[in-house]
């Protein structure tokens, strides 16, 4: 005599937990990507805000004060930034701006430079 299983809907246990494996090893993936994705548009954001810095720094050189060659330094929020102004040819001052900043355990930095006439 025979004996014949009854067919059962549903899943085999093996079958539970290969899926749930698959599940784990997709979601673990995309943390990675997503995390990822937040650390890069957090860097572009502080690059946007240094350049915004630097383009300040330049516009206000020889705007309030004299332009005389020399350095200058100053800090906003995280960012500190350096300015050096060099005499390029007569009138004309070459002004470089660097900003300095730490993000994700790495110094970062961008320079903006420009000439500029000194005001008689």
């Amino acid at each position: 005599m025979k004996f014949q299983r009854e067919k059962t809907a549903g899943f085999t246990l093996i079958e539970v937990l290969v899926a749930f494996t698959v599940l784990a090893l997709v979601l673990g993936a995309l943390y990675r990507v997503f995390a990822a994705s937040a650390r890069q548009a957090t860097l572009a954001q502080d690059y946007a805000y240094a350049v915004q810095l630097a383009e300040a720094r330049l516009a206000e050189a020889g705007r309030a004060t004299v332009l005389l060659p020399g350095r200058e330094v100053g800090a906003s929020d995280r960012f500190q930034w350096e300015r050096f102004s060099t005499r390029h040819s007569g009138n004309v001052f070459l002004v470089n701006v660097t900003v300095l900043w730490h993000h994700d355990g790495r110094d970062r930095s961008i320079a903006l430079a420009t000439l500029r006439a000194a005001t008689p």
